[in-house]
């Protein structure tokens, strides 16, 4: 038969389709007749051909559907022949109304139950008109009478059909003219044999039809029972409908196997026809319609009592998505049933939705990490309590708590990389007495929601330093914390001690990882430990700064601090010696000095030494919070200092203001220590996490950092303008002033001495907001403010005559007396030069 041709003229077009108007003899047959329309009825059930029994109860109607079924016009009258085989005897107490487009549609007994001695006399038989002149259609190598090889019958001779634009249009002819429902499957098979007129590559075309679906479900292995009869479908009642009825269903469908039978419309009401009732399946049938029922159309429902199935591979349609958009629709749809999915259903729907090789993963980052808690949420079945499931993707750790719970600490949840510690009996307590808590945690998700979406305002090297973990509180109506839980994360790799990196801990928020609520509690080089107020999916990011500076700057930035540092050191000795005589020193400077050399070596120390200070968050917050104060004090002072001086210019007295001058000296220092503290502590405590980046400093990507460009830009501008009203000050003041050569030489060091307050009072940091445009002023600018301690030095010490007579003083107390004759007259020289100066002073 294989080589046998189908004509030209009827290939598989839709004029064709057309002339399929009689079925196959796959899965029933007349033998032994005179024509292959008359002779003993056989049906094919489980690969065997079997009889009908022949007694009473074989009927005309009976008898007219079987001509119907093989395509042979109408019946010309019923027989009964005597049995002489062995085959079994399949059927019994068949009932048709003659309506029905196929026997196995009709009521009848139990396959292989008959009643006896009469069926094992008699056999069913027919002799129909064999009238019809269309071409007749059948489906063969498959056990199923509805899935197989298309073949027609034409000119004595049955031949396969070319696949040559064969499709689903051929294929719904096909199945709907053999009574068989609708087309499952298309196949275009390989050439196999010789088939005749076929083009090179061509092959016989193949179908797969079903008389069963599942409607109004998420796909087509689930949903609302319907079966396909009589050209019309129509619902299933669940009277006697169970686990055995659908798998059946499934089975058929190539849906795996039933993991839930629902009943009383599930999935929804359907319309029309109610064709199956009482259903009384073995789970060996291989179609609905073969199990045992009621007359087709007879029945005792209404729509609200339809049957339904839930199949094992409901998620084929996510498995035959090209990309996670189709998977994440499938998944909505999914989300609006209140299935009970079984526990390999979800997990391999967690793979197929999490494999990081489809396309545009990241874009749906946020939509997938939903959609994969939601299915992590479904594993927890009533009744479990402590459960680690492990896919390909993930790792999950389920833990639940009862009312008879007696944990009396945190719960703690375990995976190869993360430890969770949760209060789950708190949870408990604030939802009737129960709570189930699941970690899941992703292989490869960090490899898609990537560090690169951590948006801050520095610019930052990020990288992921850990797996991204979900944390799903299932069930739960109350999620609301007892406390903040603690998340133990396994860095992916060592961190280098030496490699300085602000670490973070992150959540998932939509679109980007956002720090709001988590903060890391502890850090080494291997783990870091997140306390976090919420649950959501959590990650560990290290930020590390993009280097931008010059290694020659930062040697010149570190010895002339270094030198600095050395001329504030003396500057402090000699006003601390010196604060009763107001001629040195004054409040205001002395502390000024104090704060200056305190802020330049905590500032110089912290930076040496930040890889060793970084790994421990809790003292790079407090350093950068004692930096902040220091420095805060350092400009309030320069701010005092510019009132006092300018209050001493206007008196026209010498170019140094006195404790005299101004407010009593305590609510000086109230001022410049007390202003100070109150702005660290507000913004301490309104944002402590701004403090402490990865130079433990504040962090310019929260409002914290204002706390301290505020103050600052205010007292410069301030400075700034005093500064100016110094110098038109002086200069009405010179003018007026004679011009002799010891005013001459005095003006001269007034001047400088007036230039130098310049840097004193702090107005060269105005030039920090430009440097990072150019490498000249950013030079300008280290010397000037590394030099503050210098320029004070000397303007206030050694220029200063009264503190110029002071070190000499010293070094006359401290330095070894000279043995040679002419020491007696070098100290007479030396006094008589001290009591010249102070005439003249």
């Amino acid at each position: 038969m294989d080589d046998i041709y189908l004509p030209v003229n009827l290939r598989c077009t839709l004029p064709f389709a057309v002339l399929l108007v009689s079925p196959a003899l796959a899965n029933i047959r007349l033998i032994n007749g005179t024509h292959r329309c008359a002779g003993i009825v056989e049906v094919l059930h489980d690969g065997q051909w079997g009889t009908i029994c022949g007694g009473k109860a074989w009927k005309t109607d009976s008898a007219e559907v079987v001509c119907k079924e093989l395509g042979c016009g109408r019946l010309r009258w019923t027989e009964k022949h005597n049995r002489k085989s062995s085959q079994p005897i399949w059927l019994d107490n068949v009932d048709c109304d003659g309506k029905e487009s196929s026997v196995k549609n009709c009521g009848h007994g139990p396959w292989g139950n008959h009643r006896g001695s009469i069926c094992e006399r008699s056999n069913a038989g027919v002799v129909c008109s064999n009238t019809s002149n269309s071409v007749d259609v059948r489906l063969i190598k498959r056990s199923d009478r509805c899935a197989g090889r298309v073949e027609v019958y034409r000119d004595g001779q049955w031949g396969p059909v070319c696949d040559h634009h064969w499709n689903m249009t051929d294929a719904e002819a096909v199945c709907q003219k053999l009574g068989c429902g609708y087309a499952l499957e298309v196949v275009n098979s390989v050439r196999r044999g010789r088939i005749y007129d076929c083009g090179l590559g061509e092959g016989a075309a193949e179908v797969v039809c079903s008389a069963v679906r599942l409607v109004n479900g998420p796909n087509r292995c689930a949903g609302r029972v319907e079966v396909f009869h009589n050209g019309e479908w129509g619902t299933v009642c669940h009277d006697f409908w169970d686990m055995t009825d659908a798998k059946v269903v499934c089975k058929e469908l190539g849906c795996g196997e039933a993991i839930e039978a629902p009943k009383d419309a599930h999935f929804g009401e359907g319309s029309g026809q109610i064709w199956l009732d009482d259903m009384l399946c073995t789970g060996n049938e291989s179609t609905l319609m073969s199990c045992g029922h009621q007359r087709l159309g007879t029945h005792n429902c209404g729509h609200h009592r339809d049957a339904g199935a839930v199949c094992s591979e409901l998620i084929t349609t996510m498995v035959e998505c090209k990309d996670v958009k189709c998977k994440l629709r499938f998944l909505g749809e999914l989300k609006k049933n209140t299935l009970v999915l079984p526990e390999r259903v979800l997990t391999k729907a967690l793979d197929y939705l999490l494999d990081i090789n489809q396309p545009n993963l990241t874009s749906f980052g946020g939509a997938v990490v939903q959609s994969a808690e939601w299915l992590a949420s479904r594993l927890m079945q009533p009744g479990l309590t402590n459960k680690t499931i492990t896919t390909n993707n993930t790792e999950l750790q389920i833990v639940s708590v009862g009312t008879n719970a007696s944990l009396t600490a945190h719960t703690q949840l375990m995976s190869s990389d993360v430890l969770l510690d949760i209060d789950l009996l708190g949870i408990a307590q604030n939802n009737n007495g129960s709570a189930s808590v699941v970690l899941m945690s992703y292989k490869n998700m960090q490899d898609v929601l990537h560090a690169s979406l951590f948006k801050t305002e520095n610019d930052t090297t990020k990288t992921m330093l850990s797996k991204v973990v979900s944390v799903i509180l299932p069930n739960t109506q109350n999620k609301t914390l007892s406390s903040p839980v603690n998340i133990t994360f396994q860095h992916v790799k060592a961190r280098p001690s030496d490699l300085i990196g602000e670490v973070s801990c992150v959540y998932w928020n939509i679109s980007s990882w956002i720090e709001d609520g988590c903060h890391v509690s502890q850090t080494n080089t291997r783990h870091t430990v997140c306390t976090c107020v919420h649950l959501s999916t959590f990650a560990l990011i290290m930020q590390t700064e993009i280097s931008k500076s010059d290694p020659t700057l930062e040697l010149l930035h570190t010895i002339l601090v270094s030198i600095g540092l050395v001329f504030l050191t003396v500057a402090v000795v000699t006003f601390a010696i010196c604060r009763f005589n107001p001629r040195v020193t004054n409040a205001a400077r002395l502390n000024l000095c104090i704060c200056l050399l305190l802020a330049h070596l905590l500032f110089l120390l912290t930076q040496n030494y930040l890889h060793l200070i970084k790994p421990h968050q809790v003292l790079c917050k407090v350093l950068s919070g004692v930096l902040h104060f220091l420095y805060l004090c350092c400009f309030v002072w320069m701010s005092i200092e510019a009132l006092l001086l300018f209050s001493s210019i206007r008196k026209l007295r010498q170019v140094k203001p006195n404790d005299r001058a101004g407010p009593h000296w305590g609510y000086k220092l109230l001022i410049g220590y007390g202003v100070p503290l109150v702005i660290v502590a507000v913004s301490a405590g309104v944002m402590p996490d701004g403090y402490g980046s990865q130079q433990c400093w504040l962090k310019t990507d929260y409002g914290v950092i204002w706390s301290f460009l505020g103050p600052v830009c205010l007292i410069l501008a301030g400075n700034i303008i005093l500064f100016i009203a110094i110098i038109v000050t002086l200069q009405s003041t010179l003018k007026e002033a004679r011009s002799d050569v010891s005013k001459v030489k005095y003006t001269r060091v007034l001047l400088f001495k007036i230039m130098a307050q310049f840097v004193i009072l702090g107005c060269p940091w105005i030039l920090g907001m430009f440097t990072a445009k150019s490498k000249v002023l950013e030079f300008i600018f280290i010397i000037l403010i590394s030099q503050q301690g210098t320029f004070i030095f000397l303007v206030h010490c050694l220029l200063n005559d009264e503190v110029r007579r002071q070190y000499k003083k010293w070094w006359q107390e401290f330095s070894p007396p000279e043995k040679h004759p002419s020491t007696t007259a070098t100290s007479l020289a030396l006094n008589e030069n001290v009591t010249t100066g102070t005439h003249e002073e």
